[in-house]
């Protein structure tokens, strides 16, 4: 069995193309990833507008003097900001033949050597029932590659309980496919509301995506193991294409209120397409200039 470590096409990706923060537009100047050696936090970078739930300490009260405008002062580091690779590790991953499960498992471990080229020591974040990752270890790859995407719960789920804990000021990656029951601003606000930017990254199987009549089927809810009869007919996969489109329409709107993109992706497209076509249209990815 390959391994994360010796997967040559990964390995191409990480000589051809590197990982580079969208560029959305922030209150103030946008900083670049600078890595470990960017500066110290106490090193002064430029002012920005108050929002609640910031740093009262940090408002600049002669400024407000002058302006009438509520004013606090950010740090070089966190406008550099720590990068964060979430993986949803829910059973829904595994659906149609695990497809996502594995795309996801193989994107997040050429976008954690990516940062790390870079000079960060980014944040593997996933949660399953037998296995879960959370930190900046040593050995990503070889977490990624032990990762059973068996959780019961939710993505959203682990958010309601703070079984996920997130770094503030992070420039963070999300891949899931947002197949569970959320409201999409209240789940963008609580994965993103905190970050200094981020991209939200939802695969779906091709037949996920573009359905097609099966006719009397049982389907089983992968994460409350909960099971229905239905008839997949031309009706229901109407029904289902107005909720889909829905629900992306919905997550780009909340994305884009926090600096953050929102990707849709097939996950048969394969790791190479994906990175080359969808994510460096994002700003995500960027090609190497050539020798």
């Amino acid at each position: 069995m390959t391994t994360l470590a010796d997967d040559a096409e990964i390995e191409r990706l990480l000589a051809t193309t590197t990982v580079t923060p969208p560029r959305q537009p922030l209150a103030g100047r946008h900083g670049e990833m600078l890595g470990r050696e960017s500066g110290s936090s106490l090193e002064f970078q430029e002012f920005r507008q108050y929002v609640p739930g910031d740093d009262v300490r940090r408002v600049d009260w002669a400024a407000y003097a002058r302006t009438q405008t509520l004013m606090v002062r950010r740090f070089r580091d966190e406008i550099s900001p720590t990068a964060e690779v979430v993986v949803d590790a829910s059973r829904s991953m595994t659906t149609q033949g695990g497809v996502k499960a594995e795309l996801a498992r193989r994107l997040a471990a050429f976008l954690t050597q990516a940062f790390a080229r870079l000079g960060e020591r980014p944040r593997l974040i996933a949660h399953g029932a037998a296995a879960t990752v959370d930190g900046a270890g040593a050995d990503p790859l070889a977490r990624l590659d032990a990762l059973t995407f068996d959780g019961a719960e939710s993505l959203d789920g682990l958010l309601d309980r703070g079984g996920v804990l997130l770094r503030r000021n992070a420039f963070r990656i999300v891949i899931s496919d947002l197949m569970f029951r959320h409201d999409p601003g209240r789940f963008a606000r609580r994965v993103f509301g905190d970050a200094n930017a981020g991209v939200l990254i939802q695969p779906l199987a091709a037949w996920e995506a573009d359905p097609t009549p099966l006719g009397g089927r049982r389907l089983i809810d992968a994460e409350r193991n909960e099971a229905a009869d239905l008839r997949i007919d031309a009706g229901r996969i109407a029904e289902y294409r107005t909720r889909l489109e829905r629900l992306r329409r919905d997550s780009a709107a909340a994305c884009r209120r926090y600096r953050t993109v929102f990707v849709p992706v097939i996950a048969e497209d394969g790791l190479t397409e994906i990175c080359r076509g969808p994510l460096t249209e994002a700003g995500l990815l960027r090609m190497k200039a050539e020798g």
